[in-house]
């Protein structure tokens, strides 16, 4: 089913991803962002869809590691620290992530001047 979606509900959902990208290292559920957003879970997936081109939680993954690259490249952050940042409890799952997303390790990508 295909929603349709209110200037107030894409405000919303403007507003949610706004608050994801400034709270990185907040843990997220769909739940919470389902309370935020005053949108049930499957109309927020559609809205999150729609006008962001990815779900929430691909959203906040995708923020947590364009913020990861952007710290690793620009400041001499420890590693552990960033991975607290962005929202991982654990700096070995933040590697595994990191990794899997960018193709390329945390220390390889702060060792070099990697372009994406």
């Amino acid at each position: 089913m295909r929603y349709r979606f209110t200037t107030p509900e894409k405000k919303q959902i403007e507003l949610l991803a706004h608050h994801i990208e400034h709270h990185l290292h907040t843990s997220f559920t769909m739940t919470d962002l389902c309370r935020r957003s005053g949108m049930n879970a499957h109309k927020l997936n559609e809205g999150c869809i729609h006008f962001l081109d990815q779900r929430p939680m691909r959203f906040i993954a995708a923020c947590r590691m364009s913020m990861a690259l952007f710290l690793l490249r620009h400041t001499d952050q420890p590693i552990k620290e960033i991975s607290f940042a962005v929202g991982f409890r654990y700096t070995k799952n933040f590697m595994l992530a990191f990794k899997l997303y960018w193709g390329r390790t945390a220390g390889q990508v702060r060792k070099s001047s990697f372009e994406f």
